[in-house]
């Protein structure tokens, strides 16, 4: 079901989403967190809310730029939905601190265009 909220506010939930979880992993090393299940938990869930936004994304009429798999990060909403006891943690630290910055420079640009 698609939404009819704009695509600059899903936009805006991703880098909230992104924001929040640099603020929760700020000065946390990889063998801290993935101990850590409170921040495990917290970076998962707003992960899970970059993907529902992403799907909103996907469905909408905007082009979205070839340089992010934006399908992939919609199916990992599926793995932290479904599959929550076997998360790997390792996978989620790298996603929060390797493979969101892309994201978030790629939402800046869309963003910032859609709103010239």
């Amino acid at each position: 079901m698609s939404s009819n909220r704009d695509p600059k506010v899903w936009l805006s939930d991703i880098l909230d989403s992104i924001q929040e979880i640099e603020d929760t992993i700020e000065s946390v090393e990889a063998g801290s967190f993935t101990q850590n299940h409170i921040l495990i938990n917290a970076v998962s869930y707003a992960l899970l809310k970059i993907t529902e936004a992403t799907k909103h994304l996907i469905q909408s009429d905007i082009e979205l730029p070839s340089d992010e798999p934006w399908t992939d990060i919609y199916n990992l909403g599926n793995q932290l939905r479904h599959n929550y006891f076997g998360l790997n943690h390792e996978r989620i630290w790298h996603i929060a601190t390797q493979d969101l910055s892309s994201l978030r420079a790629t939402c800046e640009a869309l963003l910032k265009k859609l709103e010239s």
